[in-house]
C-alpha cells in the first residue's frame, strides 16, 4: 500500500508539504544486505502504516508479513548519511504467492496464465513523505533488478485508490482489479496495478522525454543491466541477512504451520540448514 497523509488536531486528515525532488541528489539506494538494513526498513515501513492507519500498533514496532521472510524476497533501501529514509520490498511470486492475491485471486491467476513472471512491489514507505525523487530512485532500482538481475517480466502493486493517478500517469501502471478493502493494510481501500517491465524503458522515455521519470527512465540515461549485476554483488550477503532475520522475526510473529514449512522448504535450497527456523539454535 502507498498512501501518507498526516491529521490535523481535529483528527481530519493534513496532507504534508511536497517537494518532489527532497533528498533524493544525497539518497543512496542499495539491495539491503545486513541485518540492521532490514530492521531499519521494516521499522519505517511500520511507523508510516502506523500512522496512516494500515498498522495496528505491536510490541516489536515492526511490519511484519510472512511473503518478506522468503528468500526470493528482496528489499531495497535509500540512505542518506547512513541513515534508511526509505524503503520498498520486492516480493517474487513464489511458494507463498502474492500478498495482493488474497484480494484479487482472478486478476492474478490470469496474469499467470498469459506467461507474466510476477512480483510485487509491497512495504513501500518514505520517512518524509512527497519525497518522489527518493521514490524514484527506489523505483528504478527495483526495476534494474528486478528485469535484469530476477528475470521479472511484470510487477503488481496496490495502492490507495488516491495515489492511482501518479502510478498510472508518470509510472505507467495499469489497473488489473476494481477498487477493494485491503486486508492486510487496515482495511484501507485499495486498487491493484501491474507495470510490464518488458518495453517499461522504451514506454518511459516516449511518455516523459524530460523531467524527473525521464532522467530515470529513459532508455539512454543508465545501463539498468550494470546497475542489477552491480546490485548483485551483495546478494549472497543478502540472502544470509534475510535468514537470520526470518529465523528472529519467526519468534516474535508466529505464522501458520504451512507457511512456516514453506519458508523451511524455500531456505533448505539455499543453504544446509537445520529443520527449522523458529528454533534459536
Amino acid at each position: 500500500m502507498d498512501r501518507q497523509s498526516r491529521r490535523g488536531p481535529d483528527g481530519s486528515p493534513r496532507q504534508e508539504r511536497r517537494n518532489p525532488t527532497q533528498g533524493s541528489a544525497l539518497a543512496r539506494v542499495s539491495l539491503a544486505h545486513t541485518e540492521a538494513d532490514l530492521m531499519a526498513a521494516y521499522e519505517l515501513v511500520y511507523l508510516r502504516y502506523l500512522k496512516e492507519g494500515y498498522q495496528a500498533p505491536t510490541p516489536g514496532k515492526l511490519r511484519f508479513i510472512a511473503h518478506c521472510c522468503l528468500p526470493t524476497s528482496h528489499t531495497f533501501v535509500a540512505k542518506i548519511h547512513g541513515q534508511v529514509v526509505a524503503t520498498l520490498s520486492l516480493i517474487g511470486d513464489h511458494v507463498l504467492g502474492l500478498p495482493l492475491e488474497k484480494e484479487y485471486p482472478e486478476a492474478i491467476a490470469r496474469l499467470r496464465a498469459q506467461g507474466d513472471v510476477l512480483a510485487e512491489v509491497s512495504c513501500l514507505a518514505t520517512r518524509r513523505f512527497g519525497d518522489r525523487g527518493v521514490l524514484m530512485r527506489l523505483m528504478r532500482t527495483m526495476y534494474a533488478y528486478a528485469r535484469y538481475q530476477l528475470g521479472t517480466s511484470a510487477c503488481c502493486i496496490a495502492v490507495h485508490p488516491r495515489q492511482r493517478r501518479f502510478y498510472e500517469r508518470v509510472l505507467l501502471f495499469e489497473a488489473i482489479g476494481n477498487e477493494r478493502r485491503y486486508q492486510a493494510a487496515g482495511q484501507a481501500p485499495a486498487v491493484a496495478l501491474r507495470m510490464d517491465l518488458r518495453d517499461c524503458e522504451a514506454r518511459m522515455a516516449q511518455a516523459h522525454t524530460d523531467g524527473l521519470v525521464g532522467r530515470f527512465f529513459s532508455a539512454d540515461c543508465d545501463d539498468y543491466a550494470a546497475m542489477a549485476s552491480e546490485l548483485a554483488q551483495v546478494e549472497r550477503e543478502a540472502l544470509r541477512a534475510r535468514y537470520v532475520f526470518t529465523r528472529y522475526q519467526l519468534q516474535r510473529h508466529p505464522v501458520t504451520e504451512q507457511d512456516q514449512a514453506a519458508i523451511i522448504r524455500a531456505y533448505r535450497g539455499c543453504f544446509d540448514l537445520p529443520g527449522t527456523l523458529a528454533a534459536g539454535e
